[in-house]
């Protein structure tokens, strides 16, 4: 009887779980060097900046909204962050602007779906394409930056085995996490996606939260930003671009609905592994890059599928025991 408690409730829920042991088996017949402790190490240090974007990613979609400019705003911080410490020699205030720099083009997107009540797809589109082109124009007519070794150690330190830029990741997923389940603003914006109105009835201030779930988002892809231009030396033209693929993906394989206020968050530490394992897999195989968008498409709809088919099975179940009773 305690068994049964954690086995999954229908059919469908063993799916994920299923799919994932598949891979898992493939992985271990195509490319076994994948599972030594150096690579595995080597995936989480090259997921780190997803994982740091992907922790804004769920907050957005827990609150049944939509961020597509993460990218672009890893990116565009990135290169502000290069160019600042090219111009000052210094890592502290390279730093600062990164988060403060994010914050400020999340809360563009905030106030646009908050206040504004542009649908999210709409505004992050729109601060997307004014990101990507912003940080094509710093960088220059070279389409690189290089920003030094010294810049580098802020991703590339070695603690106990892992990179900093592993670290990073770990301390600000554990602090999301804590965010989340202990806290009032954690419980809002699950309510959020739930159900907005009755958030709004009970006098609490759902576009404040909103706002702040985009403000937040948008430091995370700073801080992502300043890693990913750290973990390379530099920056170059459009890298970064097209990163919410990844996160949606880590974010909805991790279980989180797309449909909002539903998903355990600590699934997205695994979603996020298991999508940079994939990358790694795809590079290990030799996979044609172009490919690689093709197998990202087939990824998030997959997940969505099996996402909405567990809506309608409980939908369903929900049905069958009101007729019953």
């Amino acid at each position: 009887m305690m068994l049964k408690r954690f086995l999954p409730k229908s059919g469908i829920d063993y799916l994920k779980p299923s799919i994932v042991v598949l891979f898992a088996v493939f992985i271990a017949i195509k490319a076994p060097v994948f599972f030594t402790i150096n690579n595995l190490i080597s995936v989480l240090s090259q997921g780190a900046v997803i994982g740091i974007a992907s922790i804004g990613m769920s907050m957005v979609i827990l609150a049944g909204e939509i961020d597509i400019s993460v990218g672009a705003m890893v990116y565009c911080t990135g290169v502000i962050a290069s160019e600042l410490y090219l111009s000052t020699n210094n890592l502290i205030i390279s730093t600062v602007a990164a988060v403060v720099c994010g914050g400020f083009f999340g809360l563009i997107n905030g106030f646009g779906v908050a206040k504004l009540k542009i649908p999210s797809l709409i505004t992050t589109l729109s601060v997307c394409n004014i990101l990507s082109g912003l940080g094509s124009i710093l960088i220059g007519s070279e389409g690189t930056l290089s920003a030094g070794e010294r810049y580098k150690i802020i991703a590339q330190t070695k603690i106990l085995g892992l990179l900093s830029s592993a670290w990073i990741y770990i301390l600000l997923f554990l602090l999301f996490l804590i965010i989340i389940r202990k806290t009032r603003f954690g419980r809002y914006i699950y309510a959020i996606g739930d159900n907005q109105d009755a958030l709004r009835a009970c006098g609490i201030r759902a576009d404040f939260t909103i706002i702040m779930i985009f403000v937040l988002t948008g430091m995370l892809c700073g801080i992502g930003g300043l890693v990913n231009t750290s973990r390379l030396g530099g920056t170059q033209f459009n890298i970064s671009l097209g990163m919410e693929v990844y996160c949606i993906a880590a974010v909805v394989v991790g279980g989180i609905s797309m449909s909002g206020g539903r998903g355990n968050v600590l699934g997205v530490f695994f979603g996020v592994f298991i999508v940079a394992a994939l990358d790694n897999l795809l590079r290990l195989m030799g996979v044609n890059v172009y490919m690689y968008n093709v197998v990202w498409g087939i990824v998030i709809f997959g997940v969505v599928m099996i996402d909405i088919l567990k809506k309608k099975q409980k939908a369903r179940d929900l049905e069958r025991q009101v007729f019953e009773t």
